[in-house]
């Protein structure tokens, strides 16, 4: 099967595209309150292939580089 690439926004952090081993061109978003949600949300995934953060905010990167796994 083919997927396209895919970008899909979620609202809640226990959605399934957030808990589940996709393969694909697919971008998973999930918006978080503060950088120490985001990392929570990150960190409470059982795959954990691949995160990523971007910010212009050095706290947050510190941050980031210290609490996500």
């Amino acid at each position: 099967y083919f997927v396209p690439p895919a970008v899909v926004l979620v609202k809640e952090k226990d959605h399934w595209v957030m808990k589940e081993e996709l393969f694909g061109p697919i971008l998973a978003i999930c918006i978080a309150d503060s950088i120490e949600n985001a990392c929570l949300i990150a960190n409470d995934t059982k795959y954990a292939l691949t995160g990523a953060l971007f910010s212009r905010n050095p706290r947050h990167i510190a941050y980031a580089r210290t609490f996500f796994n």
